[in-house]
């Protein structure tokens, strides 16, 4: 027997005690992984581009939001991160959409640029990871799972990235066998992987019997029709059962986590790791998100972990019968050349222009923003919607619409028309009421759902999911209704308002506010809820001046602030102290109604003598938002307080004003 012979006999061997499968080689080559790999880096890179992006809704609703209940040494560099963000959010946001797709092109154009564009890309994932993600929030106490794509979509690219790098030894077990930590490395990233899934759904946050229902309930609110259909009947289905289904899909992760190191087993593991990944990304993930939600900043973990699972899987070594008749010198079959690789280089090419094209597009969108914002905005608002006569302003399209300011002698007021925001802008007539209704998502798109609008005359479209219409002089409130999956829901509006008295309105305001920031303490009872299908949660806090605030909500989280300090309970966690993540508590903040006095309106006075209320109607579109407050005329307090903002429905209700609040630190009592 020759040399070769016992080489293919020893690999042989070796297969059989693995548990190998003979047949073919490799199931894809390493190069193969990270082109997958940059192309997904590419669509990240072009997802930056969104115009949601470049808003300070960005800074606030993610930047900010990672800082929360974090410990200090990671929630400081966030916010300062975000306050750097938010001064040019154009700039930042432009480099970071192409620092993304520079890394994307560079794994896919040319082997050259392959180690250039991984290296940047560990270094990127690690900013995203702490600065974009929070560490996958696993250090802030908040609820996150496997199903909604811990521990982060981004560790994963540089789990990944680092199993391809090239080098100059040979793939005999996987792909990650050629790379410079191994196989036996790559199948231990994969263990740790799901054994953390396992430690995660074995905390009391996703175990207890609601946890998986009101996770599915929440990703059903933004998903499409079809998924949030599945989403809502699983959720119907894990009422009750939620803790059941939680220590079952932490079984299921152990053995995924283990069946790797068996040899019989590891194809099997692999597939069903990667199956369960693709459930999660489909009923956790809403797919990530990207091509309708518009906030999206990547394609979440499904895919990622499903090209981790390929790059494991094992190889599949020559048949002993190929082998030999190599040996006994038959010709090899010719090498089929790569002909998919130009295909992949000129879809490259093609997102590049794309890239270009949607950068001059959003760079000419926030510039003509700019042209009339006052100082007072900038960095407030970076949506590009300018304020503008509702007869000028520009029509609804599929992606976004125009949200103006109102003038002096117009009125803006939404609600909440089941899953969606109803905004409607109001003009004076010499006959009645020119008005503009929109409806719109979360994110400020608009919804495809048609509308029945009460007492409306000359009614025209101006795009998706936007009217206008006259209304006749008079009518006070203004009645909608609208039916989506087989439910019809209603709203009523109040559409009257004393025109002329913006002035008394606003002294009106500044009144209030100075009442209430005199308050040794009050409570306040909130319905907050971001449409059907999600639930109506109940929070109620106390405040105790200066700096002391507590609140539970209705799923028994408890949290105590008290200046520089924060302390969080969720059950079977404890309580956990952490920095406040706005720096210091105060409760002066609190009641910060003055930044959206930008355009302010009285909408009614009644009652009479110490029980006289008035109606006063806010918004701004630096988010944009609404605000409708209720204020005792005689005493000045804030009795109640309606907000309406994208997913965001809020309703507080204020009581015993003046009463000092018992407020101490959980340890001390």
């Amino acid at each position: 027997m020759n040399a070769d012979a016992v080489a293919l006999h020893s690999l042989d061997a070796r297969a059989r005690e693995q548990g190998l499968s003979r047949g073919r080689r490799l199931p894809l080559s390493a190069s193969t992984v990270r082109i997958v790999l940059g192309c997904i880096w590419l669509l990240d890179g072009l997802l930056q581009f969104q115009s949601y992006m470049y808003t300070h809704a960005f800074v606030v609703q993610v930047l900010d939001v990672n800082a929360q209940g974090e410990p200090s040494f990671i929630g400081w560099p966030i916010l300062t991160l975000a306050r750097l963000y938010g001064s040019d959010a154009s700039l930042w946001n432009t480099l970071a959409g192409l620092t993304q797709c520079a890394i994307g092109l560079g794994m896919i154009v040319s082997a050259r640029t392959v180690r250039i564009a991984l290296l940047a890309s560990f270094a990127w994932a690690a900013v995203v990871w702490w600065f974009g993600e929070g560490f996958g929030l696993l250090f802030s106490g908040a609820p996150v799972s496997p199903l909604m794509g811990a521990p982060g979509a981004v560790l994963l690219y540089a789990l990944v990235g680092l199993l391809v790098w090239p080098t100059s030894r040979r793939a005999v077990r996987s792909v990650a066998d050629g790379g410079p930590t191994g196989d036996r490395a790559g199948r231990a990233i994969w263990s740790a992987v799901w054994l953390e899934a396992a430690v995660l759904w074995l905390l009391n946050v996703n175990r207890s019997s609601g946890a998986i229902r009101a996770q599915l309930l929440g990703m059903a609110a933004g998903a499409p029709h079809l998924i949030a259909r599945w989403q809502i009947a699983l959720a119907a289905a894990t009422r009750g059962h939620g803790e059941v289904v939680a220590v079952a899909l932490a079984l299921a992760s152990i053995m995924i986590a283990g069946g790797v190191w068996i040899g019989r087993l590891r194809v099997s593991a692999l597939a069903v790791g990667s199956l369960l990944s693709l459930a999660y990304w489909v009923l956790g993930q809403n797919l990530g998100g990207p091509f309708w939600i518009g906030n999206a900043t990547d394609v979440n973990a499904g895919p990622i972990l499903v090209l981790l699972a390929l790059a494991l899987m094992p190889a599949i070594v020559p048949t002993v019968q190929r082998s030999r008749a190599r040996e006994r010198g038959a010709p090899r079959e010719p090498r089929r050349s790569r002909s998919w690789r130009p295909m992949v280089v000129a879809a490259a090419v093609a997102l590049v222009a794309l890239t270009g094209g949607l950068i001059v597009a959003t760079h000419l969108h926030v510039a003509s923003a700019g042209d009339g914002a006052s100082s007072a905005m900038i960095g407030m608002d970076m949506t590009g919607r300018g304020s503008s006569e509702l007869t000028g302003s520009k029509p609804c399209t599929d992606s976004g619409c125009s949200i103006p300011e109102p003038r002096p002698n117009e009125l803006s007021v939404a609600g909440e028309l089941g899953p969606a925001l109803a905004a409607v802008w109001l003009t004076p007539t010499a006959t009645g009421l020119n008005a503009r209704l929109e409806l719109l998502t979360p994110t400020m798109s608009p919804v495809h759902v048609p509308v029945t609008i009460a007492a409306a005359a000359s009614r025209q479209a101006c795009g998706p999911g936007c009217w206008t219409f006259t209304l006749p002089s008079g009518l006070r409130t203004l009645a909608l209704s609208a039916r989506e999956q087989g439910r019809e829901y209603n709203l009523r509006l109040p559409i009257g308002w004393e025109r002329g008295h913006g002035a008394g309105a606003r002294r009106l305001l500044d009144r209030a506010v100075a009442t209430m920031r005199s308050l040794a303490g009050v409570r306040v009872r909130e319905t907050l809820t971001s449409g059907p299908p999600s639930p109506v949660e109940t929070i109620r806090y106390r405040f105790s001046a200066p700096d002391r605030m507590s609140y539970y909500v209705n799923a028994n989280a408890r949290v105590v602030a008290i200046g520089a300090s924060e302390w969080s309970f969720a059950p079977g966690q404890g309580w956990q102290r952490s920095a406040f993540g706005s720096g210091s508590f105060s409760t002066r903040d609190w009641y910060d109604w003055l930044a959206y006095d930008r355009s302010i309106q009285l909408l009614d006075e009644h009652g009479g003598g110490t029980r006289r209320v008035a109606d006063v109607a806010l918004m701004s579109k630096a988010l944009p938002v609404w605000f409708e407050l209720r204020i005792a005329v005689a005493s000045g307090r804030v009795l109640r307080v309606g907000m309406v903002a994208g997913g965001h429905f809020m309703v507080d209700h204020y009581s015993d004003y003046g009463v000092p609040q018992k407020i101490v630190p959980p340890t001390a009592g």
